[in-house]
């Protein structure tokens, strides 16, 4: 029995809020909504896949003992999820 779980390198297309902070007429604000996408894509580790929630970390050490830069999305803004590279290497 291996004492070491499956790793997934994932990209995660993904819904995020998007707004401006200076002041523009009416007609502006309508056509840079628009032309704005809300659509985001993610790469990094799947370190955790909970029923509300997707955890990504863009860096780790060898050894898994540390990870850094991690992401947390919610499950209702995941447009989609693709699989890049899977193997063995995480400790369970």
């Amino acid at each position: 029995m291996s004492d070491e779980r499956v790793v997934e390198i994932v990209e995660v297309q993904w819904l995020d809020s998007v707004g401006g902070s200076e002041w523009e007429t009416l007609e502006d604000a309508r056509k840079e909504a628009a032309e704005d996408s809300m659509l985001h894509r993610s790469v990094g580790w799947l370190i955790a896949d909970e029923p509300g929630y997707l955890v990504l970390a863009l860096s780790r050490r060898e050894s898994w003992s540390w990870v850094d830069h991690t992401l947390q999305i919610p499950r209702g803004a995941i447009v989609r999820t693709k699989v890049l590279r899977r193997g063995q290497g995480a400790p369970a």
